[in-house]
């Protein structure tokens, strides 16, 4: 098998390939989030059709990581129960549009206790 950037150093900046090992409590967002990249684009280089991970699961994915400022890094919140995507964006003073973006859901989309999910 060949590996991508092997060898090579990557130019400050740029994005590499890397291996990311699934453990529990990860999904497509959160790991998404973590190397700058988005849910698309990991299931793109996985040829992944949908959202579902099985620990011990390598995926590929392509990071630009050194891109992203840590400043500006969003924190993780542990959602609780009876929390929604509202009340959470609403407690840390976000709008409803930019909390569902940073954690790539969809108005429609499904939040549950004990999942993580980011505020800024």
């Amino acid at each position: 098998k060949h590996m991508v950037g092997q060898g090579a150093k990557p130019s400050a900046g740029s994005s590499q390939m890397i291996s990311h090992v699934v453990k529990s409590g990860d999904s497509l967002w959160n790991i998404a989030r973590r190397y700058g990249t988005t849910v698309k684009e990991i299931q793109r280089i996985n040829g992944l059709s949908g959202t579902r991970l099985r620990i011990n699961q390598v995926l590929k994915i392509s990071s630009t990581r050194g891109k992203t400022r840590t400043n500006d890094s969003p924190r993780t919140y542990l959602v609780k129960r009876g929390d929604s995507p509202f009340k959470i964006a609403r407690s840390h003073n976000m709008s409803l549009d930019r909390f569902l973006k940073l954690n790539d859901l969809s108005k429609n989309g499904t939040i549950y206790p004990g999942q993580r999910v980011y505020v800024k």
